[in-house]
């Protein structure tokens, strides 16, 4: 598909060419409980996810940004932290979360990790101690997915888009007021702004989140953004306009020295 097409290709050319995003992340570091994805036995695709301790494996990781809702429909718990130990088949697993790990997974990047599954939700004491992490997990990931449009685990990172929805077009005028008679191409910027009013952003933990990440893919219903240090790409941009511009958003340029926030994360209510 022309989506995954496109993450590839930034994230790629992002590890390759962005010296500043690379310095950024992927010094080896695990947080203390990750999910490893498992392949399908017989097809190319993920099939389950097992929970396992960050000392037990290596190499890269991304992370989630999602909106809970209301009811959390999946998290772990003291009670079912043994089955996720041994594999959850991921069937089982609401939407976003199981679209997540097949992005992941087609990206070649091996674990996941989503707040919702990593932490006790029911342990006070597990809360305490990861939530003092947060922006280690974060800075330090290969890539953090964001579900910018679902409001909850269930509404999924992929909809059904309209490319010509946001593509630029040409138009004539005789010319009238400041515009000369000629040929002029307008082009709608504000899907930019406007990705800062979907769901995602107005949880108030995105606001640590996104300038932790060095690069993050915005699923949202009109595109697929990519933001990293260095740039903001969309994927629907026909071929021949100017698509990509340096970021100049102010939680791009905070301090990427921090490796704790300065308060943890608050333990929702279970």
């Amino acid at each position: 598909a022309a989506s995954h097409s496109f993450i590839k290709a930034k994230l790629n050319d992002c590890i390759a060419n962005h010296a500043l995003c690379a310095a950024a992340a992927g010094s080896g570091f695990l947080p203390t409980r990750i999910l490893e994805i498992l392949p399908h036995k017989t097809r190319v695709s993920p099939a389950a996810v097992r929970l396992v301790n960050g000392r037990q494996v290596t190499g890269m990781y991304a992370t989630l940004s999602h909106c809970w809702g209301r009811a959390p429909i999946c998290r772990l718990l003291t009670t079912n932290h043994g089955d996720f130990e041994r594999g959850v088949d991921l069937t089982t697993l609401p939407t976003t979360f199981r679209q997540t790990v097949g992005v992941a997974y087609f990206l070649g990047i091996p674990c996941i990790w989503i707040d919702l599954l990593c932490i006790v939700q029911n342990s006070a004491t597990d809360w305490e101690a990861e939530s003092a992490a947060i922006a280690k997990v974060y800075g330090q990931a290969l890539v953090n997915i964001a579900a910018a449009s679902s409001s909850d685990s269930r509404g999924g990172l992929f909809f059904d888009r309209d490319p010509d929805a946001v593509q630029p077009f040409t138009v004539y005028t005789p010319g009238s007021g400041t515009l000369g008679e000629g040929w002029y191409t307008w082009k709608d910027d504000s899907r930019w702004s406007r990705l800062g009013q979907e769901p995602l952003h107005r949880r108030g933990w995105v606001l640590q989140e996104r300038p932790l990440s060095p690069r993050t893919i915005h699923f949202a219903k009109s595109e697929i953004f990519w933001h990293c240090l260095r740039m903001w790409a969309a994927n629907q941009s026909r071929p021949g306009f100017r698509t990509v511009q340096r970021t100049r958003t102010p939680l791009a340029l905070l301090d990427r020295s921090t490796t704790t926030p300065t308060s943890g994360r608050r333990r929702p209510k279970c």
